[in-house]
């Protein structure tokens, strides 16, 4: 990493990347109950920016919204009414930051932000049932076991490469985990493009964002917004079927300008077919059946190529890249 105006993100739900962390100098946060490392997601920038027209309270309250629905788990999603509690909460309870944001000629403090404590604390305040009914839903997130991003932020991520490790977070918070750490990604981000400085960020496992329409949704929000601020988004996936069974994961796809594509199951070809355009003979190259590890194909907005790529396992960069349960325990011996 030589280059001083750019800075890698990585959110890692499988510890996969540590290795090349290590290799690279980046750092590893690992984002578990009982870890000294804290994201609150609460975290506000206000910045605005010319080109890009959003509001960053507004998309705040849809981020918490969408947060609050994984907190509920499944595919929870919340009334009408119940949104209206949550913006009502939220702007009463950034107030004081906001205030303290003008008065300083700052965009964003996060010593200063509220937590996701202080939101439960404001839900039971309320006088209506159904936001003491939804405090008390969440509060094993807000002051419970599970309160690991009910903390004010505490990471360092001054380093070039920053990995979240998500892997020992419960099942259950998994999905939320890698949201939280994905609008971590988007303020920094922002900040990032005041300093003049790129932003490239892949998240693996990336079809876990999809599960909740409130995550899709804010997911592709990111993904065709990132351009604006500098940032480059990757998406890594196994379970293409995922992406191409969501509204949002399709749009994500339509709207990229470059994917790598490796072997696939027959439905699967067809759908990214359709998606990028793909003749029969091109589709050949990713058929699973007949494709081999390191070929598939390369498309851009441009063009579609195929490529082959075996790197070789006495390479120093198959040790870095493998994630092979049997390439690990030959590493490790070795």
């Amino acid at each position: 990493l030589t280059t001083k105006n750019t800075q890698i993100f990585i959110v890692d739900p499988e510890r996969e990347y540590v290795p090349l962390a290590k290799a690279l100098d980046g750092v590893v946060f690992s984002i578990a109950a009982g870890s000294d490392a804290h994201i609150n997601p609460l975290d506000l920038d206000i910045t605005k920016d010319k080109e890009d027209p959003g509001d960053p309270f507004s998309e705040k309250v849809d981020f918490v919204i969408s947060i609050v629905e994984a907190m509920l788990g499944g595919h929870a999603q919340l009334n009408g009414f119940l949104k209206s509690i949550i913006d009502n909460t939220l702007q009463n309870l950034y107030a004081p930051y906001l205030q303290y944001l003008a008065k300083s000629k700052k965009t964003i403090d996060v010593t200063m932000c509220p937590t996701l404590k202080d939101f439960y604390m404001a839900l039971k305040s309320r006088k209506e049932p159904e936001a003491k009914n939804l405090a008390d839903s969440i509060q094993i997130y807000c002051t419970g076991t599970q309160n690991l991003f009910a903390y004010q932020t505490n990471i360092d991520t001054n380093n070039r490469m920053i990995i979240y490790d998500t892997k020992n977070m419960n099942a259950n918070l998994q999905e939320l985990g890698m949201q939280i750490c994905l609008n971590d990604i988007w303020n920094r981000m922002v900040a990032n493009k005041k300093r003049k400085v790129r932003t490239y960020f892949y998240v693996d496992e990336f079809y876990l964002l999809l599960h909740q329409p409130s995550s899709a949704r804010y997911l592709q929000m990111v993904w065709k917004r990132a351009r604006k601020w500098m940032g480059t988004p990757t998406g890594i996936t196994q379970n293409v079927a995922d992406l191409i069974n969501s509204e949002e994961g399709q749009t994500i796809l339509a709207t990229s300008d470059f994917a790598l594509m490796l072997g696939q199951s027959f439905q699967d070809r067809v759908a990214l077919a359709t998606i990028f355009h793909l003749s029969e003979e091109q589709q050949e190259y990713i058929d699973k059946s007949s494709t081999s590890a390191g070929e598939g194909l390369i498309y851009t907005s441009r063009s579609v190529v195929p490529f082959e790529n075996h790197i070789p396992k006495s390479s120093p960069i198959y040790e870095l890249l493998t994630t092979k349960a049997e390439d690990a325990e030959e590493i490790t011996e070795g």
